[in-house]
């Protein structure tokens, strides 16, 4: 960038160049390196629960259908 843009201007180019994409992939990114794939789960490791709580607030319906064909094949068992 050039040294003589006013930090409004820089702003202004900021929010007119800034692309979500990248940013979302580059947070995914971030937030699975985070995760210990272990025998640990969600409720167990305090590495997992913070990733746990931000996807489960994403994608509810998902995790709950999931959760809830888990618990009945625990209860199979």
């Amino acid at each position: 960038m050039d040294s003589s843009l006013s930090k409004e201007e820089i702003v202004a180019s900021f929010k007119e160049n800034f692309k979500k994409k990248p940013s979302h992939k580059l947070l995914w990114f971030l937030l699975t390196r985070q995760v210990d794939l272990g025998e640990s789960n969600h409720t167990k490791n305090l590495t997992n629960r913070p990733f746990y709580v931000v996807m489960h607030s994403i994608y509810k319906d998902t995790t709950s259908t999931i959760e809830q064909a888990y618990s009945k094949k625990c209860q199979k068992q």
